[in-house]
């Protein structure tokens, strides 16, 4: 079965009410993620350390997308994080490798997808509209 790309329209609809958490230590993958997100009209909250993660989940965001390493935390210890403090929220996992067993036991700790870096801004602009919850 074919899968459709969303529509730039349905994305940006998609996107009014969505806030954002973007979790990274990397500047300029922040800032990327940041501005891009931006314009596709998501509200971004971003996030540099696992103690800003922790504040920022307390706003229950819509979504987390969340670099596999962030201070002292890697993959599965930050997606505990957001598993304990903001349950609901959909999980995009940015990795450097994305093993199809890293991608299973990621989905098991609560990521909705797991993305390897570099990855394309269209893909995951359409994966998290894909795991927002419908308006």
């Amino acid at each position: 079965m074919l899968e459709t790309i969303p529509s730039e329209a349905a994305l940006r609809q998609r996107a009014q009410s969505a806030t954002v958490v973007v979790a990274t230590a990397d500047p300029l993958l922040r800032w990327a993620l940041v501005e891009r997100l931006g314009d596709a009209g998501y509200a971004v909250v971003e996030a540099i350390s696992v103690a800003d993660l922790r504040a920022r989940l307390a706003r229950k965001p819509l979504a987390v997308i969340l670099d596999e390493r962030l201070g002292d935390r890697q993959r599965m210890g930050l997606l505990e994080v957001v598993d304990e403090r903001s349950p609901d929220s959909a999980v995009l996992l940015l990795a450097v490798e994305a093993s199809q067993h890293a991608e299973a036991l990621a989905a098991r700790r609560g990521a909705s997808v797991t993305l390897s870096k570099p990855f394309d801004f269209e893909v995951l602009l359409a994966e998290l509209a894909k795991a927002l919850p419908a308006p």
